[in-house]
């Protein structure tokens, strides 16, 4: 009946608690019937029992992978060069120092920034790209070691129609009443910056050719 109660007592605990970190073994000559040496030690955190005829062995410990949720601060997943987008991730649990962020066919393995949660990690992302899309994954390891291994992603639709485009000549770069002076906007994979009369020589001394002068009024 000892056997039974202490049995019992156990799965209730397997149950309630589901992890946290070290193997408590108990047991004695007569068949492994009394826990109390060690009962304070099995409050919290056991996530399998395993016994012979003799004894028994709690395993505590998180084996279980953090899982993560990606938020972003755009409006929707449609970004335009220089724009500025802010990146969560969201752990099921504190991480290590540092996660990391990547985006494809941009940058990979970019350090996040800590916020108070060690759970919550953010990146800010100033948008500079010739990409029309890319996806954004992140990777971490939680507090007992356990790294991040889902598939979690964001994939971002890059359009800068709304600043510049090609004329119908086929040859002209031109910008509409939206483009910013000094933003840099993809054209068919080449970067065009938007210069005015005060920014053109400038940005050609500078040597850069790619320019967008439909906002220059006296060549």
């Amino acid at each position: 009946m000892r056997y039974q109660i202490s049995f019992l007592f156990l799965f209730v605990l397997t149950s309630v608690f589901p992890h946290n970190g070290s193997l408590v073994t108990w047991g004695n000559p007569t068949y492994a019937g009394d826990n109390s040496a060690v009962s304070s030690n099995l409050s919290s955190g056991v996530t399998e029992i395993f016994s012979t005829s003799t004894a028994f062995a709690a395993l505590k410990g998180n084996i279980l992978s953090p899982t993560v949720t990606l938020t972003h601060t755009n409006s929707d997943n449609i970004v335009s060069n220089s724009d500025v987008v802010t990146i969560t991730a969201t752990f099921s649990e504190s991480i290590t120092a540092t996660p990391t962020l990547s985006l494809t066919g941009n940058f990979s393995n970019a350090l996040m920034n800590a916020t108070t949660s060690g759970a919550v990690w953010t990146y800010t992302w100033t948008v500079s790209t010739t990409v029309t899309s890319t996806t954004a994954t992140v990777s971490g390891t939680d507090l007992s070691g356990n790294t991040y291994s889902g598939t979690d992603s964001i994939t971002f639709i890059i359009d800068d129609s709304a600043y510049v485009y090609l004329d119908s000549n086929g040859v002209t770069i031109k910008a509409t009443n939206a483009a910013v002076v000094g933003n840099s906007y993809a054209v068919s994979g080449t970067m065009y910056t938007v210069v005015d009369d005060t920014t053109i020589a400038a940005q050609i001394a500078n040597g850069n050719v790619n320019l967008c002068t439909t906002l220059v009024t006296d060549m």
